[in-house]
């Protein structure tokens, strides 16, 4: 009878502890399952949090570059269990890529946003971001301009279908603002011309209006209406009250930014031209030299003199209280001038004219912009004088005077330079423009206008 027994008792035993195993594995698997959605809606709410906090600090950046679009956006902020990176990224002259990322601890949250200057369609290039097509062997179309005899081209800007040209003339009854049409480049004709006076300087086209720098002790700026190409008439001339003829002039934001000769006065103004029929002074700067060439850029601009201290840097902040912040300058000052300038976003390059032959440098790039004092990454003697210069996408072009060599491409290379290949224009290259893939450039004498697309 005991047998028994112990077989019942064991066999209880066997169902108790079948039981208890069940119960536990139910038991595991309905904590594995709570486990699951807690964690599920915990990630689920860390990514809500994430994706506020991505969002909150993209508007903050916004805000920030709206109000100064040269803006240096680049922080790490830690809120709780987040790390939130924030950065505005150059694209060019007047875009920004603006990236919040939030890194929390099951994952990574990444929003952005491109910023387009609101003067980007009025006064930028419309070269591209990047060119296309073989620029190591260019070739020049077969359309070209004759403005006339005796007449000296000095500047170009190109907006949609029209190219706009100022010179100078031997005579003063000579046009000296041009309309071309361009929008067959093989084939540009002109449609229209005006004298405004006793030359120009350089243009600069906004919209239905071109400023002009204008080579007179009278009047050194002049305003354009060319909202009918054909009929181009003039609005506005301004007297900076030197007695310096205009020799260049800047955009940016309903500012005209004018350069002069060397005068007993001074050589630097900005100009606010909100008002475009009344034109108002907001603030002057003596250089005690020529400004050849102004570039600007948030509250600085950048100024090329034929002084020893050749590129100069101010603070144009407060206009009516201009102060040099740095300045640039290189050995053989009394042998070459400042001259040209071109400005990308944070970099600078800038380009001499003057007496070539000597062991000095016509060509210079400034990688960053550290003001104390400005210091140059790279120097290059190419044995001309540079009057324009482009950069895009590791290629530079130059506006230069070298005979047979007046169009010149260079690569660059971290900060080394390497001659690709260069166009005989047959006159000074003294201003060009890209537009729309191609290079519309003046020259000096004969065919004014050239115009020259990249190679197969």
């Amino acid at each position: 009878m005991a047998n028994p027994v112990v077989r019942k008792i064991g066999f209880a035993s066997l169902e108790a502890i079948v039981g208890l195993f069940l119960l536990a594995g139910v038991s595991a698997s309905v904590f594995s399952l709570v486990f699951l959605n807690q964690s599920l809606a915990l990630r689920s709410e860390l990514h809500m949090q994430a994706v506020i906090l991505a969002q909150a600090e993209l508007e903050a950046a916004k805000a920030e570059i709206e109000n100064e679009f040269n803006a240096v956006i680049n922080k790490t902020i830690i809120k709780e269990v987040f790390r939130v990176n924030v950065s505005a990224q150059y694209i060019n002259n007047w875009s920004r890529k603006v990236v919040s990322q939030v890194f929390w601890p099951q994952g990574v949250t990444e929003m952005f946003f491109v910023y387009i200057h609101k003067d980007a369609f009025r006064e930028g290039d419309a070269c591209g971001l990047s060119l296309k097509g073989n620029w190591t062997s260019p070739t020049v179309l077969p359309g070209q301009i004759f403005l006339g005899t005796g007449e000296k081209a000095t500047g170009i800007d190109v907006k949609g279908k029209f190219a706009y040209i100022t010179a100078d003339s031997s005579t003063l009854q000579s046009a000296d603002f041009f309309v071309v049409d361009i929008s067959v480049p093989e084939n540009p004709h002109m449609v229209a011309s005006i004298n405004t006076g006793p030359g120009l300087g350089g243009v600069k086209v906004v919209g239905d209006l071109a400023y002009v720098v204008n080579l007179s002790t009278v009047s050194q700026l002049q305003i354009i209406n060319i909202s009918n190409p054909s009929e181009p008439f003039l609005v506005y001339s301004y007297v900076t009250g030197s007695a310096a003829s205009g020799r260049s002039l800047y955009y940016s934001n309903l500012r005209i930014y004018l350069g002069t000769e060397i005068s007993q006065s001074r050589e630097f103004y900005i100009i606010d031209v909100t008002d475009p029929s009344a034109p108002r002074a907001e603030g002057s700067f003596e250089l005690g030299t020529t400004a050849n060439s102004i570039k600007v850029s948030g509250n600085y601009a950048y100024v090329a003199t034929p002084s020893v201290k050749q590129v100069w840097v101010l603070n144009v902040s407060d206009p009516a209280n201009i102060v040099e912040v740095s300045n640039f300058s290189p050995n053989g000052s009394g042998i070459l001038h400042g001259n040209a300038l071109y400005l990308a976003g944070d970099k600078l390059y800038f380009g001499r004219t003057g007496l070539v032959a000597g062991a000095y440098e016509q060509l210079y790039f400034f990688n960053n912009l550290n003001f104390m004092p400005l210091l140059s990454d790279f120097s290059q003697d190419i044995n001309t004088s540079v009057n324009g210069i482009f950069e895009r996408s590791g290629w530079i072009f130059l506006a230069t005077n070298e005979q047979d060599k007046e169009f010149q491409v260079w690569a660059k290379n971290g900060l080394v330079l390497n001659f690709k290949t260069a166009l005989d224009l047959h006159s000074k290259a003294v201003d060009f423009d890209c537009e729309d893939e191609k290079f519309f450039v003046v020259l000096e004498g004969g065919n004014a206008l050239t115009v020259i697309k990249p190679g197969s």
